[in-house]
């Protein structure tokens, strides 16, 4: 395979669309080192799928572990002065900058994203065959938005696939259909009525097939929520919901499988009429801007622990700078808004935290 980025598209990107809090300008400047770690990973995952993945997940893993640790901190702190609030923020930016930011913006947003989308569209461009300039254009129009669309199942998605495979496999178990049968009949008459006793048609069922390596996949998330919440709510809800919503399941994996099916044919259809190493190219756009999509999701999910923390915290600062500076303005700010907005407020002192580069690289140890 003989696919080169081109080097000045691995550098640090001096713009993003849809940069509306200018994160570009503030990050490098308040966080030096990570044009470097940026440049780096760029090098590494920019024509790796499988690598970008990997690395995607383990960000994601650390900037959960980081997040739980500052608010367990934030929560436990009895003396919450200015200072320290607009500490936590700093700290709350440099991990959203290391562990979020790269993969989130300069990936998704950045110009890697665009090189492979400009060559996959080019590309299609060249494959599609069409005698009539309409019907051409069109074709090309709809086989490159199918294509950017992608065979990712997102979040909702998957979870509806997950159900579908764990009640072909609850089907299969011999030891639990008297109860399955019972169940379905009581979900379909109304699942909120006999919820109690579904929940204990559940409870019994689930000592049996605990151990089912298959549903413990599909089911993983309820699972960790059980553990998480010391209860076992959370999965009997997810069964429950796997009955409830077979039909509509079924329905998302046909539209899912159908998608799947017209992407392989596109491709196919494309090896034919593309070079080797277009066709290789073609792939690697694909692969990629799929990735950059999904982890769009995938990072974007921790917004509802992140979010309000974080927020909850701006609005705190606001409060108290409102107090000493009457005719602050009020006004809604992003994850930066320390930058652009409170710092023009914050005693003398405290803006230089603010203000002041941090030279130091990111580690959970030293956050």
């Amino acid at each position: 395979m003989n696919i080169k980025i081109p080097e000045y598209l691995l550098k640090m990107p001096t713009y993003l669309p849809n940069d509306i809090e200018g994160m570009i300008f503030t990050y490098p400047n308040k966080f030096p080192l990570i044009k470097k770690r940026y440049e780096e990973v760029a090098k590494k995952y920019a024509m790796d799928p499988v690598g970008f993945r990997e690395y995607g997940d383990s960000q994601k893993a650390e900037l959960v572990v980081a997040l739980d640790n500052l608010k367990k901190e934030y929560e436990e702190h009895k003396d919450k002065d200015l200072e320290y609030m607009v500490r936590m923020d700093q700290r709350l930016n440099k991990l959203f900058c290391f562990r979020f930011w790269i993969v989130n913006y300069l990936f998704a947003d950045g110009p890697i994203h665009s090189f492979y989308v400009d060559n996959l569209k080019l590309l299609i461009r060249k494959a599609v065959k069409a005698d009539e300039t309409e019907k051409y254009e069109a074709k090309v129009e709809e086989i490159i938005q199918t294509l950017l669309q992608s065979d990712y199942a997102d979040e909702y998605l998957q979870q509806a696939l997950d159900c579908n495979s764990a009640l072909n496999e609850l089907k299969s178990i011999k030891e639990i259909q008297e109860s399955l049968d019972k169940v379905i009949k009581l979900i379909d008459e109304d699942p909120m009525k006999n919820v109690n006793e579904i929940n204990n048609i559940w409870k019994d069922v689930w000592n049996v097939i605990k151990d089912n390596e298959v549903l413990g996949k599909k089911l993983r998330h309820a699972i960790y929520q059980v553990k998480f919440r010391s209860s076992m709510l959370p999965l009997y809800n997810i069964l429950t919901h796997t009955i409830e919503f077979r039909k509509e399941n079924l329905q998302l994996q046909e539209k899912y499988d159908n998608m799947h099916n017209k992407i392989d044919d596109i491709l196919e259809k494309a090896k034919k009429e593309l070079s080797a190493d277009e066709y290789d190219l073609l792939i690697m756009s694909y692969e990629q801007a799929k990735n950059f999509a999904m982890y769009k999701d995938v990072m974007g999910a921790v917004d509802g622990k992140l979010i309000p923390f974080w927020f909850g915290i701006h609005d705190e600062i606001r409060d108290i700078l409102k107090k000493s500076n009457p005719n602050m303005p009020i006004r809604s700010v992003g994850q930066a808004g320390m930058f652009y907005y409170l710092v023009w407020y914050l005693p003398t002192e405290l803006k230089a935290i603010v203000m002041t580069p941090d030279f130091t690289d990111f580690s959970l140890e030293t956050l």
